[in-house]
């Protein structure tokens, strides 16, 4: 018969913010509103059966660096992609606006705000000094605007044409 010994190689864990399901476009910064966090690890000594799926734990939480202030915790289970790959992914996670929603922890999606930061957190369950982190930059939604120039205080007459001395209405749209 035929006999193999299977050693545990230990390696340095990475924990990394994604957009995308495919997990291929890392990011370090997100929308205030309508974006989807993904969240990965890489460690190869986290596969410890070559014959099964295994899961670790991310902690992510979403701070204020201005002010300290802690807003949300998830902590997430993320699940290997394969029996031996070692490389372990989450779910989608939505960003919300916190204007638009109430901080709760352990609901399955990020109430952040405007220069927010998301911080994921890792710690190997088989090397105490294998802690790893990543962070990303919560940037606010930028809408176009339109201006118009009108001559009533009504903001119903948009001209492009003024006399010296002309009273001027700008409105902000």
């Amino acid at each position: 018969s035929d006999t193999a010994l299977a050693l545990v190689i230990a390696t340095n864990a990475v924990v990394q913010f994604h957009e995308d399901a495919a997990y291929t476009d890392g990011v370090d910064t997100y929308l205030t509103k309508n974006d989807v966090v993904f969240v990965a690890v890489y460690d190869t000594d986290e596969n410890r059966n070559p014959q099964a799926i295994e899961t670790v734990t991310v902690t992510v939480f979403v701070g204020n660096d201005t002010d300290g202030i802690l807003y949300d915790t998830e902590i997430l289970t993320l699940t290997e992609s394969g029996e031996t790959t070692g490389i372990f992914r989450s779910g989608a996670l939505a960003v919300v606006d916190s204007e638009a929603a109430s901080f709760l922890n352990q609901n399955g999606r990020f109430g952040v705000g405007s220069s927010d930061t998301l911080h994921a957190n890792y710690s190997d369950a088989d090397d105490a000094s294998d802690v790893r982190s990543d962070t990303a930059l919560i940037v606010p939604l930028v809408t176009q605007s339109i201006m118009a120039l009108c001559e009533d205080a009504g903001y119903t007459d948009d001209v492009d044409t003024y006399l010296t001395r002309a009273a001027m209405f700008i409105a902000v749209y």
